[in-house]
This record gives C-alpha cells, structure tokens and sequence, in this order.
C-alpha cells in the first residue's frame, strides 16, 4: 500500500517546493520548522506544529520579535521649551503653548525621515491607537516615502479626568501581523501602562518585529519599564492637550500642544 503524504500549508515568507512521496514518508508527524529572521542575520528556531498534531500539554510558542535592527538618530527625542504666547481664544483654558505648530511640522518631518530610513525594504503594518493619536497620525503618514499597511486598535485607560484607570481594549486589530514589521503609534507615552499593555497584546500576534512612535515622551510618570524606539518631543509633568491630546474630550482641535491650566481639571 502506498505511503501517504501529509502537506502542511506554507506562509507568505516561505513557499517550499514539492516533496517526493519518499520524502514525505519520511516525515515525522511532529514537525520543527526552522524560520530565518532577517534581522542582523539572526536565526530563530521556531517549534511548530501542525493542526490535530501536538502530543498531551503541548502547544505551539508564539513567533518572537526581533527589533535589534539599528535606530536612526533623528528618533531621539526634542526636549519642549514652551515659553510661547498663547492665542487670546485659549488664554483662559492654557498656561503656556508648549510646542508650537510650527515646531511639530518640523518635527513630524524628521520622525517620518527616521522611520523611512529604517523601515526601507520591510513590510510595515502601522498599527494607530484611537483617539488621540489622530492629527499625528495623519500628518506622519503623510509624509512616510514607503508602502504600509493600517490598522487601529482601541485602549481605554482615561475617563472625564486625569486619573488613569484598568486599561479596556475597546478594538481589536483586523490585520494579519504575522512575521510583518509593526509600527505602533500613539499620541503620548508616560506612564507606560498602555504602550506596555498594547506590545504584550501584539507580540502574541507574532509579528516580526514591534517598535512605537509617540508624539510626546513623559518621562517623570514613567511606572513600567518601557520605551518609544522613535519619540517626537520630552515634556515636563504637566498636563498637554492639543494636536489630537484631550481633557474630557476637549481641546483634540488645537494646532499646537498648550499645557491647561491646574483648575481647570483639578476640580
């Protein structure tokens, strides 16, 4: 009686050609790929297994992540000065324009320059947190020389104040991140509970690699110990709104990153 052959199914990354049925025979029915991460040419063995065939308590790992890849300097990020005059509109909700329009243009610029740069060649899922992260979102975007994929998922850590509560993730990806490259983005990184949170949630996903963007880095809140690869600006502890940023789902609007005024939420 002839040997039947078993196929297993064959990612996007890799396409093998036909096996000979005495090739096939040979085959073990618990199978071990070995899959080639190009990332300074490291190699990462990956245990796998086919549907129906894993043994009692066995399960298959997910795929690791490897960012190793070098960072460009213009990731680093700006500290803000603030110091500038705040619109006559705004002078009863802002203490100051901690970064003005024209200095985000800027900056923007030099982060999509930076990310063109190391992204080059790989295939980029972009995934955007909602909501804050809208108007940076599409100003870099826009501004991105490569071809990407996008995506959004939804977390929920603040209500109608400052008080972080339990992370909600209030939207999944719709994306396949599998053995892809995965820009996460996102308005503001302080303490770390989010951003910690979301890269948990996608390197289970198995994608190649998981770096993150942020507008704003906030270091004095930082809890976790977590960081953004690529960072627009470093701001003080004081509470921003602007450029997509919110107090009780006001002031997304503003051209420019104002620091509100201590009343105003402390109330």
């Amino acid at each position: 009686m002839p040997a039947k052959t078993k196929t297993t199914r064959a990612t996007s990354e890799s396409r093998p050609g036909p096996r000979s049925p005495a090739a096939s025979a040979r085959r073990p029915s618990s199978v071990r790929r070995q899959a080639r991460i190009h990332s300074g040419k490291a190699h990462v063995a990956e245990a796998a297994t086919s549907a129906g065939e894993a043994g009692p308590g066995l399960t298959a790992p997910a795929a690791p992540t490897t960012d190793n890849w070098p960072v460009h300097p213009l990731a680093t990020p700006h500290p803000a000065g603030g110091g500038n005059a705040v619109p006559p509109q705004w002078r009863a909700d802002l203490l100051d324009v901690l970064i003005t329009e024209a200095q985000l243009a800027r900056r923007v610029q030099e982060l999509a320059r930076a990310l063109t740069h190391d992204y080059v060649g790989r295939d980029l899922t972009v995934v955007a947190l909602l909501t804050g992260t809208v108007v940076f979102l599409a100003d870099l975007l826009r501004r991105l020389a490569l071809p990407l994929r996008l995506d959004f998922m939804g977390v929920s850590s603040y209500r109608e104040g400052t008080a972080s509560r339990e992370l909600v993730f209030t939207k999944e990806l719709r994306l396949e991140v599998r053995h892809r490259d995965v820009l996460l983005v996102d308005d503001i990184l302080d303490t770390g509970r989010t951003l910690l949170a979301v890269k948990t949630r996608l390197a289970a996903l198995g994608p190649r690699s998981v770096r993150a963007c942020v507008l704003l880095d906030k270091p004095a809140r930082r809890v976790e110990p977590v960081q953004a690869e690529y960072a627009g600006f470093t701001v003080p502890d004081v509470f921003v709104v602007g450029y997509g940023l919110d107090f009780a789902e006001r002031y997304r609007n503003l051209p420019f990153v104002g620091i509100l005024r201590p009343d105003l939420y402390a109330r």
